[in-house]
């Protein structure tokens, strides 16, 4: 179940009335990690008491596509080579050959991560939407270079 925006209402058996304790970026986190699965959304929440944050992330179409995709094939790690600094590369193989690309900082301070696009056995420099954002992003010739907050996760789709 994943506890988003007001979890507990009226302090039944479960605590007193609340907001979920994730921060932005971990409940970022929790749904690229829900996308890339792509399993069942089971949300522990009061879906009348949305805020304008927790709707957005409920709602990108953008994103709900990538859970409901097609092809039903589950994100792998990729093994790489900053992942001892705390964060992870996973890549997703969508149905029209896309890929997803979920980039993930583990630990409690902004970090950068550099992909190379050889890193995911491409030759050449590939479209890229910020899937997040609902933006393209504009790439460049050798890579995706940024900082994820603490935490947190960037899901890019590459063409």
């Amino acid at each position: 179940m994943i506890p988003l925006g007001h979890v507990s209402i009226k302090g039944r058996s479960v605590g007193a009335d609340r907001q979920t304790a994730l921060t932005q970026d971990e409940q970022l986190t929790l749904m690229s990690l829900w996308a890339l699965a792509p399993s069942p959304l089971m949300l522990g929440m009061n879906l009348p008491d949305n805020d304008p944050w927790t709707l957005s992330l409920l709602t990108n179409d953008e994103v709900l596509a990538v859970n409901q995709d097609p092809l039903g094939k589950q994100a792998i790690r990729l093994p790489h080579q900053d992942r001892l600094s705390g964060t992870e590369v996973w890549v997703r193989q969508m149905a029209d050959g896309s890929q997803v690309i979920g980039l993930f900082n583990r630990i409690k301070i902004p970090m950068p991560i550099h992909l190379l696009w050889s890193d995911l056995g491409l030759k050449t420099t590939p479209k890229v939407r910020d899937l997040w954002q609902r933006r393209d992003v504009k790439a460049d010739t050798e890579g995706i270079q940024t900082t994820i907050g603490p935490h947190g996760a960037v899901l890019l789709q590459i063409r």
